[in-house]
């Protein structure tokens, strides 16, 4: 992940394995895998699952967020772990380089079927497990930010039609085995009572400081998605999952698209104002729907996949902090590096026309034609347009030339 300019990673920390009975912490395993990222500069963000069998309603056991039997073992847990990672000098790992900032609750928390997160109690349960938990990170570590767990892509595309958009949902978790849900299914009474009395109750009530979002299927989604959860939540945004090239809508997989795919969600996560947009997930033996079941960046043999080649991009285009913008409603993104200097990245022909519209069209541009195949030509902006494939991905501006030998 360090060797592919990836900055945040996200890790777990299961109830089950750091307090495997009341009052036995066993911190072993948390401790190994933050040490080892930060011995790497990687920033650690930590989801929370209450998953120990002692400590949860035997009928919630089937979730990664099961529900307390006992509130204050729950935010004791909780301000525990955080106190041993906040970097105070107080009760800290040993060796701790640097504090561990990002705490999460709640992954995935509409359903009481989805494994990966869920909730199996109430609504007023619910809401204060959340904020025993962000209580608890806040009295450990004041300066600590508390992401609300984030909400599954079903869940945010759902809202985004609740709140108006044309677009058509659904999911594949194995293949050939398509949910698919209407307009009038989101308009039930149950499907609305989720929506107001589970969803907005917590965007309402609850305490956090930035709102998650899942962002996977089509990428042409997401700027909807992010300003959907923007104008709900009313706080700042973030992606702690993504991925694609999704399978739930016809799609298919390339080595190309992988990289596409790469390039336009965390350009599209950035240009709408989110922090940042962690990639789902490292291997393709990691368990996941059969939609999400090649976005990751490795295959089952352990080698990389475009998709690293793409984040090696990305982490040279945005190196120096800069900003990322979409100058209109398509794939084209300008990046503004802090010296005032600006690159472009466009994603198909009609981008490239609008970017050397903005440019000029004597710009040096690099065309990545195949990125599986490592073709990539260097050329003026101006011809790009016309002898580029419709696929291609059109890097111009102040970047460096070795991008054109990325692997």
């Amino acid at each position: 992940m360090a060797d592919a300019g990836i900055g945040v990673v996200r890790i777990d920390a299961a109830w089950k394995h750091i307090e495997p009975a009341p009052g036995q912490f066993d911190f072993r395993a948390l401790d190994s895998r933050i040490a080892g990222m930060q011995r790497l500069g990687l920033t650690p963000f930590v989801t929370f699952t209450s998953d120990a069998e002692w400590a949860v309603m035997p009928s919630t056991r089937h979730l990664n967020n099961g529900t307390p039997r006992d509130p204050d073992a729950w935010s004791r847990l909780v301000r525990t772990v955080v106190e041993r990672y906040d970097g105070d000098g107080v009760d800290d790992m040993p060796g701790l380089r640097a504090p561990v900032r990002y705490w999460q609750a709640a992954n995935e928390f509409m359903s009481d079927k989805n494994a990966a997160g869920g909730w199996g109690g109430s609504n007023d349960e619910l809401l204060a497990y959340v904020n025993l938990a962000h209580d608890a990170v806040k009295a450990a570590d004041s300066r600590a930010i508390f992401v609300l767990g984030g909400l599954s892509v079903f869940s945010i595309d759902a809202a985004a039609i609740v709140m108006g958009a044309d677009m058509t949902l659904q999911q594949e978790h194995e293949p050939g085995e398509i949910r698919r849900v209407s307009r009038a299914d989101l308009m039930t009474p149950r499907a609305q009572d989720l929506f107001e009395n589970r969803l907005m109750r917590l965007f309402r009530e609850a305490r956090y400081d930035i709102a998650d979002a899942h962002l996977y299927g089509p990428e042409a989604r997401d700027a909807v998605r992010i300003e959907t959860l923007k104008a709900l939540s009313g706080h700042p945004v973030l992606s702690s999952e993504c991925g694609g090239p999704s399978l739930n809508y016809g799609g298919s997989y390339s080595g190309h698209g992988h990289y596409v795919s790469v390039i336009e969600r965390n350009l599209n996560a950035l240009a709408g104002g989110m922090r940042f947009c962690l990639w789902f997930g490292l291997g393709e033996e990691v368990k996941s729907t059969w939609g999400n079941s090649r976005v990751q960046l490795y295959d089952r043999e352990r080698r990389p996949k475009p998709g690293v080649a793409a984040y090696r991009l990305l982490s040279r285009l945005l190196a120096d902090g800069a900003e990322v913008r979409r100058p209109g409603d398509g794939r084209a993104f300008e990046i503004a590096h802090r010296d005032g200097r600006r690159s472009h990245v466009a994603l198909g022909r009609a981008a490239v026309a609008a970017v050397a519209a903005a440019q000029g069209g004597d710009t040096a541009a690099i065309c990545i034609a195949d990125a599986a195949r490592r073709q990539a030509v260097l050329m003026p902006l101006s011809a790009a347009e016309h002898n580029c494939s419709a696929d291609a991905v059109v890097v111009s501006g102040p970047v460096p030339l070795g991008l054109i030998g990325a692997k």
